[in-house]
């Protein structure tokens, strides 16, 4: 199976996000950072189960996501789009308006490569950065393999100095948010978060990680109850 972008222009032709999460043999990928990888071969075949039935194929220099291994099969994790009208039972969504002019777009596309960087090298794998013009707030999520609790409120709270650093010059921003899963590696993306006013990082010390609990507001259940509640 060939995974491609396609454009999206009017009522019936939105495309449909579709997530793998399914086997690899090793051999057959290279390592790009502690969960990301890489395929080396010409065509890779992926597989339901470790030599269990083969659901298609992978093209070379597709990047995916390791999420389990059991011996030299790698189960993994990739997203791609495929055009709807080609899937039964697909129903397009109403046309979109076009984004306003005004919108920051830009700075924060330009802005992925070097943030998918960033978290790569903490040992994540970088998922999206968004923002909420209404809230002035930027949120990046990742996924975390599985860490020292404190290790990855540290990791939060540099990503987070990182983001103002990248883009405080090119957009309005009042706080910084970062979500991802727990510690121990388990649970989706979203159920960690951290949310701090720019003000705040700007001001407190960099390695001061008490300060900055005082200041952040956490999350570990998604959203539903905070630390340091307004």
């Amino acid at each position: 199976m060939r995974l491609k972008w396609w454009p999206v222009a009017g009522l019936m032709m939105l495309a449909l996000v579709l997530a793998y999460t399914t086997w690899a043999y090793e051999s057959s990928v290279l390592r790009v950072s502690a969960s990301a990888l890489r395929v080396s071969a010409s065509v890779a075949n992926f597989r339901a189960a470790p030599n269990g039935e083969r659901l298609g194929t992978l093209l070379e220099g597709t990047q995916i996501e390791r999420i389990a291994q059991e011996g030299e099969w790698v189960r993994f994790r990739v997203e791609g789009w495929v055009w709807g009208p080609s899937l039964d039972g697909f129903q397009p969504e109403p046309a979109r308006p076009a984004p306003r002019e005004e919108e920051p777009g830009r700075p924060l596309h330009d802005a992925v490569p070097r943030l998918r960087r960033y978290v790569d090298e903490m040992g994540g794998a970088f998922y999206s950065v968004e923002l909420d013009a209404e809230l002035q707030r930027i949120t990046v999520r990742f996924r975390t393999q599985r860490v020292d609790p404190e290790a990855l409120a540290i990791r939060q709270h540099r990503l987070q100095r990182y983001v103002v650093g990248l883009l405080e010059d090119q957009v309005e921003m009042d706080r910084v948010r970062v979500a991802c899963n727990r510690a121990d590696g388990s649970g989706t993306v979203g159920l960690e978060i951290a949310e701090t006013a720019v003000r705040d990082l700007q001001r407190i010390d960099a390695e001061d990680m008490d300060a900055w609990r005082r200041v952040t507001r956490i999350s570990h259940d998604g959203g539903k109850t905070w630390t340091n509640q307004d």
